[in-house]
């Protein structure tokens, strides 16, 4: 059973690797962003956002009840949480932007540090 499990627990150890790369990567671009770093900047941002829609799916799952006659075990387990995983890729990749998280977090890092935000005058 141990030797089963290996593969997905080395699957899952380098996607959490891979996402804190991510994380760490978003962190040294903010700021002023040259045009060499921007499409660097855009990957990464739409990989956040990816991360959030796969996290999204998978919550959603879990309020669908399972039935034991269509249920296919732990294979079934591993190619829907794949599956989800690219389709959460897929959605933020999309040219149409995915749900919008990218592009607000991309127009956040991309502002230069010393920009102060507009003042808010509704009121």
């Amino acid at each position: 059973m141990e030797a089963f499990l290996s593969p997905l627990t080395d699957y899952r150890t380098l996607r959490a690797q891979a996402q804190e790369g991510a994380l760490d990567r978003l962190k040294r671009l903010s700021g002023h962003v040259p045009p060499a770093v921007d499409d660097e900047l855009k990957y990464y941002c739409e990989e956040l956002e990816s991360l959030f829609i796969y996290l999204l799916l998978k919550e959603m799952r879990k309020t669908v009840p399972e039935t034991k006659l269509f249920h296919g075990g732990r294979a079934e387990e591993i190619f829907r949480d794949l599956h989800d995983e690219e389709l959460a890729r897929q959605l933020a990749h999309a040219r149409g932007g995915g749900i919008g998280i990218a592009d607000m977090l991309y127009r956040q890092l991309s502002r230069p540090a010393s920009a102060a935000p507009a003042p808010d005058t509704a009121g």
